[in-house]
């Protein structure tokens, strides 16, 4: 008699209550059921990472996740050793298994070593140089055979530049060219530019230069800030990490002031430490939320202690704002004007000729005088829109009249004609100290009897005025003749001038285009109305200070208009209190400064002027990490779909030197190999894949790396194809083990004389048994 083998249920269930709990299918799901809420709010939803100040990166990263998948990793290894016969059968469910665990393992690899950033790749070019710089535009990549032409009557007409020839070593790909220069009608001149000689003079007002980058070894995390501090005389900063540094919102102590964006409303900072409100409860969220301000900073080789109080992401420009407690005499005033839809607020500094004017349709203009004569003085109405007053010493006459353009004026009694050629509501000033400046300018021909010359007066800054003579020399000297002298005034568009001085209260002389001066007394807080030109506008005096500070502050972009696509760090300022140790105690400095994407080039520094007069520069910047090899620029290739309006494919090429081998440093480093990387493709260094993140508008002037590591990758992959290969055993090939089995007990069944029924329960529990 055959023995029947004895049916095999469900497997006992584990004796330990937690390894129960755990292998629990309903504890699994639960979450499995979790991890997939959390990946999908926080990568779905940017407004989540924005208040706990996470990428999307440092979400997948962050410990509730990171718990998250060890504690599913530890059911689902619990569940398969305890509820699941180690069979051929079940080979299927068992791969599945060993590739979800693989997959996870290899996911938390991946994200809690993963490292972004790139790196700028600046090619060698060829420039003009002008009186006062390099010539914007002129300019063209430093390879054979390109060509730069442009019509420019300041030098003489056509002026063209050609690459005739160009030498490189190493790294870099141009250490020596020689170009081609024509300009107006000169005879064209070989220029041979060098790294030791780069700049060829071709005229008394204009060169040509060459302009080289060094290789780059370092890359910039996207994820890291940090402060390069660099004293004056130093060539090497100091580098700071700034950790736990906020991303996407406005969050700043308080210091006396609240932000505005650039429709002058307040933007007040959010929660500046990790906390909510709960009815009357505040309930410390800092073991979840990651950011911190205060920051306090590891820097103990400076001068000074620095601590970031402030950051606000999406900042449309840095402008200057009056406030108390300067230590000099340097009177300012903050107003705001309303149309009553739209408001401004603006400083103005009356010692700062670029500062003290507010050029709006009818401009603002502020003045600190010494008494009530010389208020007296400045708010005298005009006799008409435009007022030229003259004076000659000898004969001596003066004569104040209402001009227009090609007006003609002859003194008399005296040999002079003068003769109106234009006026300019707003001249720029260049003159040392008055950059960025402007003014009200009339251009008057002057005659003397005998010598003709132009003068521009210059209605701010009377001195500022220069002559041209017969010639058309500017005189920078002097005037051609000092026996005349000119004042314009004018107010054809409108101005209000401010004036205030040592216990003068403020007043606003708001001019008419006739001429005529309304005057309106301003208080602090206190809402005016008045007329500017054509502009009914109120006007609001916040402060008067007499020995102001200039705050540099960011003006924020308004929400409606930010783009979603940038990135809020890349527009982002952060503002540091610095506060002076060792002989510098009880110094103390606040100040923003703006983010720079790279610290060697085009970057925003502040500079900060310690009581001794040392200088230091600071730049907000991304850390530096080493990309474990010298990689030089090469040439950026752009291939444009037909029509030219959009790209089809980049091309980065440059050169890749490797470090030397450690146990041989006598052999010195392995010459350059050359590296390139495109669209879809990408290259290799050490640890780290490179691939094309960024090029230039000109196709040209410079190429941007990104950099990144991918480890987790493989096992990532290794548990996607086990999971695959699971699924489709567990799908294809086990059905059909267990109908073999089945009918395999069904055989034998039969063979013993069984009754069918019956034979087909055995079979059963022959085939459960197996599981």
């Amino acid at each position: 008699m055959i023995a029947t083998p004895p049916t095999t249920g469900p497997l006992l269930r584990p004796r330990n209550p937690i390894a129960y709990v755990l292998s629990r299918i309903g504890f699994g799901v639960s979450i499995l059921t979790a991890i997939l809420i959390y990946a999908s709010i926080l990568s779905a939803l940017p407004q989540v990472r924005g208040a706990i100040e996470v990428t999307e990166m440092q979400a997948f990263r962050h410990w509730l996740f990171v718990a998250l998948i060890a504690i599913f990793c530890l059911s689902l290894a619990v569940a398969t050793w305890t509820r699941i016969k180690w069979n051929l059968i079940n080979a299927g469910v068992l791969t599945v298994h060993s590739g979800l665990l693989i997959l996870a393992g290899g996911a938390v690899w991946y994200f809690s070593t993963k490292v972004e950033g790139d790196v700028l790749l600046l090619a060698p070019k060829v420039e003009l140089i002008g009186p006062s710089g390099p010539i914007q535009t002129a300019e063209l990549p430093a390879e054979k055979g390109r060509r730069w032409t442009r019509f420019m009557p300041a030098f003489g007409g056509a002026v063209s530049m050609e690459v005739i020839d160009t030498q490189g070593a190493g790294l870099t790909p141009v250490r020596r060219a020689t170009v081609r220069v024509k300009a107006g009608d000169g005879e064209p001149q070989d220029a041979v530019l060098t790294e030791d000689r780069p700049q060829f003079p071709i005229s008394n007002r204009l060169a040509v230069r060459l302009v080289t980058y060094p290789p780059q070894t370092k890359f910039y995390d996207d994820e890291s800030p940090a402060l390069y501090c660099r004293r004056a005389d130093d060539s090497e900063p100091r580098i700071v990490e700034i950790p736990n540094l906020p991303i996407h919102r406005e969050r700043y102590l308080d210091a006396g002031y609240v932000l505005r964006d650039r429709s002058n409303r307040e933007v007040r900072s959010r929660r500046w430490w990790p906390h909510i409100r709960l009815g009357g409860l505040t309930i410390p969220t800092g073991w979840f939320e990651r950011w911190r301000l205060p920051i306090r900073l590891d820097a103990p080789d400076l001068p000074f202690d620095i601590e970031v109080t402030g950051y606000v992401p999406y900042i449309a420009r840095m402008e200057a704002r009056a406030a108390g407690g300067g230590d000099r005499l340097n009177p300012a005033i903050e107003i705001t004007l309303s149309d009553g839809r739209t408001s401004l607020t603006e400083s103005l500094f009356a010692f700062d000729p670029a500062q003290s004017l507010w050029a709006l349709p009818a401009p603002f203009e502020f003045r600190w005088v010494a008494d009530e004569q010389e208020r007296e003085r400045l708010l005298t109405p005009l006799v008409g829109p435009h007022e030229l007053t003259i004076e000659i010493a000898d004969p001596p006459v003066q004569k104040t009249l209402a001009v227009t353009p090609g007006a003609t004026i002859r003194m008399e009694g005296t040999p002079y004609e003068l003769t109106v050629r234009e006026f300019s509501p707003s001249w720029p000033l260049m003159s040392p100290g008055f950059e960025n400046a402007s003014s009200p300018m009339a251009s008057l021909d002057v005659s003397n009897g005998q010598t003709r010359f132009n003068r521009t007066v210059i209605q701010r800054f009377p001195q500022l005025s220069q002559d041209i003579d017969e010639q058309g020399v500017r005189r920078r000297d002097g005037p051609v003749d000092g026996n005349i002298v000119l004042r314009y005034r004018t107010s054809a568009e409108g101005w209000v001038l401010i004036t205030a001085g040592p216990g003068l209260p403020a007043i606003a002389g708001v001019f008419t285009p006739d001429g005529r001066v309304q005057r309106v007394p301003l208080e602090v807080g206190r809402t005016q109305p008045l007329r500017a030109g054509q502009m009914a506008l109120t006007c609001a005096l916040r402060g008067v200070y007499e020995n102001a500070r200039s705050l540099q502050v960011p003006v924020i972009e308004p929400l409606e208009t930010r783009q979603t696509s940038l990135e809020p760090r890349s527009a982002s300022a952060i503002r540091l209190d610095l506060r002076g140790r060792g002989p510098y105690t009880g110094w103390s400095q606040s100040l923003w400064a703006p983010f720079s994407r790279y610290p060697h080039t085009d970057q925003q520094p502040v500079l900060v002027r310690l009581p001794d007069d040392s200088q230091w520069e600071l730049i907000y910047s991304r850390y530096p990490r080493d990309l474990g090899a010298t990689i030089g620029a090469g040439r950026l290739t752009v291939d444009h779909f037909p029509g030219r309006m959009s790209v089809e494919r980049w091309r980065s090429d440059f050169l890749v030197q490797r470090p030397g081998d450690k146990d041989r440093p006598e052999a010195g480093p392995p010459p350059p190999v050359a590296g390139a990387v495109s669209t879809n493709h990408t290259y290799a260094v050490g640890p780290w894949t490179l691939y094309q993140s960024g090029a230039a508008r000109d196709d040209w002037s410079f190429t941007i790396l990104g950099v990144g590591n991918r480890r987790g990758i493989w096992p990532m992959l290794t548990g996607c194809v086990l999971v695959t290969l699971g699924s489709l055993y567990a799908f294809y090939v086990k059905p059909v083990l267990r109908r073999r089995r089945q009918a395999q007990a069904q055989a034998e069944a039969d063979a013993a004389g069984r009754l069918k029924r019956p034979v087909r329960r055995e079979a059963r529990e022959l085939v459960e048994a197996g599981r």
